[in-house]
């Protein structure tokens, strides 16, 4: 083309600045699905609850729930989050069992702090659409108090101390159907906000399989020089994930599907009933025989705390900044 008209094959250098928009955007999810899925995997914090301080969670369930309607867009968008979140999982798995080992009371209460951070910006999401007045007040009421008790209720009966010892397994058709479950459940936390996944782990004392499982991958890159030991390690690790894995990409559509009929149908009311899950949660969080006190330990679990509430509150801040796919709720 020779012509003074501007020529076809230019026009994408000429919107150059649009791509560099969307790398941005790329990395931005790519990096807050990184904190998603360590949260996903803290004891007492909802990989849901830190999606939607992140701004990331009505875009995951409305990228899930129209994978089929617009493929291109939503793999697009998932792709980042999803190896965002398992770089996450993974990396934070292995300093979960350094934190609660060692660091209990400090760990428990900076988690407790990141929640109290995020009940403003769910307060305002709870009201954006469809702000709270007189006549819905008792729609928004009921949720968040059932929610509420809910959320109790589950710290409540959360009676025995967090452990991350590892569980041998041996693999049978029961034990296949029981981590297909466990990823069922997993999927639940991750995508239902206030749901805390390890919370739901402990109860049924599957906690330490999966803690080990996940943080134990970072063996296959000592593959090559891996003795046969470690070897049989890595495949018993392998044949424990792919049932989890099953049950958690399964659940991850069910659950996505409901969430999101829910935010089209019921946005205020959904969110009045996550606020109050977010709120009951807070009691699982407190380590148990914990005491304070005037001495170090005390007053770093304090700092910790606050630091929490001040990132939480910033993050909400910057929740909107990264445009949401085609096709959300928002």
């Amino acid at each position: 083309c020779y012509s003074r008209r501007v020529c076809p094959e230019f026009l994408p250098l000429l919107r150059a600045p649009v791509q560099k928009v969307k790398v941005e955007a790329i990395l931005s999810n790519f990096l807050k699905s990184i904190a998603v899925g360590a949260g996903a995997i803290a004891p007492g914090l909802s990989g849901g609850t830190l999606a939607i301080i992140l701004g990331l969670y009505e875009k995951i369930i409305a990228a899930i729930s129209n994978l089929t309607r617009r493929p291109v867009d939503s793999i697009r968008f998932l792709i980042p989050v999803g190896a965002g979140g398992l770089v996450g999982v993974v990396a934070f798995s292995t300093v979960q069992v350094l934190l609660l080992e060692r660091y209990l009371m400090q760990t428990m209460l900076c988690f407790m702090g990141l929640i109290i951070g995020s009940l403003p910006f769910l307060f305002r999401e709870a009201n954006q659409q469809d702000p709270i007045t007189r006549e819905n007040a008792v729609s928004r009421v009921i949720p968040f108090i059932l929610a509420l008790a809910a959320g109790l209720a589950l710290a409540i009966l959360d009676t025995r101390e967090i452990s991350v010892a590892p569980v041998a397994v041996v693999m049978s058709v029961t034990t296949f159907l029981r981590l297909l479950l466990v990823g069922v459940l997993i999927a639940a936390s991750l995508i239902i906000p206030g749901v805390s996944g390890t919370v739901l782990l402990v109860l049924i004392g599957q906690y330490g399989l999966v803690l080990h499982a996940v943080s134990d991958l970072r063996n296959i890159l000592k593959l090559p020089m891996a003795s046969p030991e470690m070897i049989q390690g890595i495949f018993d690790n392998i044949m424990v994930l792919i049932p989890l894995t099953l049950g958690a990409v399964g659940g991850a559509f069910l659950f996505s599907r409901l969430m999101h009929i829910l935010f089209r149908r019921w946005h205020g009311p959904t969110y009045a009933a996550i606020l109050g899950f977010v709120v009951g949660s807070l009691a699982a969080l407190y380590p148990q025989g914990a005491g304070f006190g005037a001495n170090q330990t005390t007053f770093v679990s304090i700092a910790l705390l606050i630091v929490g509430i001040i990132v939480a509150y910033l993050f909400s801040r910057l929740s909107d900044t990264v445009p949401a796919p085609a096709g959300s709720v928002k």
